[in-house]
């Protein structure tokens, strides 16, 4: 057993580890509060889908979106290469013939800043001023905060989808949903610290 030589300086330690622990904690639990449950709108038009590749039922979410004349065009941002548009269409949806003209591939991101810089692209190149932004719901609060850094101007919609894996309700009582939102959550810090915390630092050296 290590014994603390210096009685202060370990109850200082103590409490620092303490208090940087209730902070990260309070921190998650706020960010599991901002994961969406249900879609919030789908209301009206808009100038594009946006689909994020990565997870089941995003691409059937943007079909039903695009099919439903909630946008006239759908770009899928991270779709791997070699991998055409004709095969991102699901046979069961029926839109293939009608939508295929209207869905465009990026073939450049690998992660969600490189989906949200792709995007940012592709919507200034056209002009375009809103869209639904189509991912999972663990994965919406970082996407959308990566969205809006590259594009302020832009209304953009949050549209998720709720995989059957992950069991939002309760989640502190399924591992693999608890785990899954851990992940997310350091993810989420990582980006705010890529973001903000390293370039004041640069800037004040």
């Amino acid at each position: 057993m290590i014994k603390c030589m210096h009685r202060s300086k370990c109850v200082a330690w103590l409490g620092l580890l303490f208090l940087l622990l209730t902070a990260w904690l309070t921190g998650f639990l706020f960010f599991v509060s901002k994961v969406p449950r249900e879609i919030q709108t789908d209301a009206y038009a808009v100038d594009a889908v946006v689909v994020l590749t990565g997870g089941s039922k995003r691409l059937e979410a943007g079909f039903e979106l695009l099919g439903r004349g909630r946008a006239s065009i759908m770009f899928i941002s991270g779709v791997s290469r070699g991998v055409k548009v004709s095969d991102l269409f699901l046979i069961e949806t029926g839109y293939e013939e009608k939508l295929l003209g209207k869905v465009e591939a990026g073939y450049g991101a690998k992660n969600t800043l490189e989906n949200a810089k792709e995007t940012a692209t592709w919507v200034s190149r056209r002009g375009y001023r809103s869209l639904y932004l189509v991912t999972a719901s663990y994965h919406m609060p970082r996407s959308l905060k990566e969205f809006n850094r590259q594009m302020s101007d832009v209304e953009i919609i949050p549209y998720p989808v709720f995989p059957d894996s992950v069991r939002l309700v309760g989640w502190w009582q399924w591992p693999g949903t608890t785990a899954l939102l851990v992940g997310e959550y350091v993810k989420f810090l990582t980006s705010a610290l890529t973001h903000f915390v390293i370039p004041k630092l640069n800037s004040g050296s």
